[in-house]
């Protein structure tokens, strides 16, 4: 069984009360930050591991892209004012913060109260001077509950880079893709062959090519991954969709040019009869077909086009997000299939059209 917390005020609670927790998750933090993890962590900060990152353990908001003389303090009240901690510094203008949490009695009723007239868990702000970059989602009464590999990660465990990094032990050392690599671009080892998965979404990836670029192929085949858009952003995976669109055309033409050709080669003419003067001008003078070298070339096109379309039927019943299981699950109204029930219960929108999911029905191959 999963457990939902019950808001993401709720599951801050371990960070928002511990100190060391807090400071713990900037061991990866970039070195070259103009911004000290101490000064962030005084502040309730703590480091989401997407480049210099942190976020708000009482508001949600998150505050990244930080210049030489930006003040911690100063850009939270600036960007997130309405924070309960912040509302607090302006009742104590000198509160001890570097290790005691809030009360957290008063916390909660004050974000309880906000919330009964849709409190915003974070806003979206952009600085007068570019930085930093303040991001975050709205969560309000009439938000749905958050769910694993839509609003929060499917293996929180493996939240931090460093974490996923250590996984790795027996990864194939032959494997052009590196351990660093794929721990950054969200994956994780799961000890099997090449096989790796993505700590949001779940979605797992293997077999892979010595070209097959690690974030390059987590947009490919997991462009809804909420972590990606975040990671690298939608402009990334919008051209990596492109791409593959348009390789696929390309394909698919090559491939119908090809059948073209078969379809329009003449046939072969007796050897014990005299081509027309049309036939002589179609068909080369100096090659020869015999009926058994023509019955072996369409014998080995059949064999070519069954395996293709064995593949294609493959992949059609694979679930779009796991590539495990096939898909059982029909999403309404728009009547989508491209999960499997493991998936599909952590979803709340169809992950091919984007539409709300009203019913979830199972069907049976």
């Amino acid at each position: 069984m999963d457990y939902i917390p019950e808001s993401p005020y709720e599951r801050m609670r371990p960070l928002r009360e511990d100190f060391n927790l807090r400071l713990n998750t900037f061991s990866n933090f970039p070195r070259n930050s103009p911004v000290k993890p101490l000064d962030l962590v005084r502040d309730y900060f703590y480091y989401i591991g997407i480049e210099d990152k942190c976020q708000c353990t009482h508001c949600g908001g998150v505050l990244g892209g930080w210049m030489p003389g930006d003040d911690v303090h100063r850009e939270h009240r600036k960007h997130f004012p309405d924070c309960p901690y912040m509302q607090q510094c302006l009742q104590n203008p000198h509160p001890i913060i570097s290790l005691q949490p809030l009360n957290q009695s008063d916390v909660s009723q004050e974000y309880n109260s906000g919330q009964s007239h849709g409190h915003n868990f974070g806003h979206q702000h952009q600085s007068s001077s570019g930085a930093p970059v303040a991001m975050e989602t709205t969560v309000s009464q009439e938000t749905p509950a958050d769910k694993p590999g839509v609003t929060r990660p499917k293996y929180r465990e493996y939240s931090l880079e460093q974490t996923r990094l250590s996984s790795y032990t027996g990864w194939p050392s032959q494997m052009k893709q590196k351990p660093e690599n794929l721990s950054k671009a969200g994956f994780f080892y799961l000890g099997q062959g090449d096989k790796v998965k993505c700590f949001f979404c779940g979605g797992i990836l293997w077999d892979w090519d010595p070209t097959d670029e690690p974030y390059t192929e987590h947009a490919k085949w997991f462009p809804k991954c909420p972590w990606l858009s975040l990671s690298k952003g939608d402009a990334f995976v919008d051209r990596v969709q492109k791409d593959l669109m348009t390789m696929n055309i390309a394909e698919s033409t090559e491939q119908t040019a090809a059948k073209t050709v078969e379809e329009t080669q003449p046939k072969e003419i007796p050897e014990d009869s005299q081509p027309s003067t049309s036939a002589q001008a179609a068909v080369n003078p100096d090659k020869k077909f015999t009926p058994q070298q023509h019955l072996n070339e369409k014998e080995q096109l059949n064999v070519t086009d069954i395996i293709a379309e064995n593949r294609r039927i493959k992949e059609e019943k694979q679930c779009k997000i796991c590539m495990d299981e096939d898909v059982s699950v029909v999403f309404f109204p728009c009547g989508h299939l491209s999960c499997c029930p493991k998936c599909a219960v952590a979803l709340d929108k169809c992950p091919i059209c984007r539409k709300d999911i009203e019913k979830q029905v199972k069907i049976y191959w």
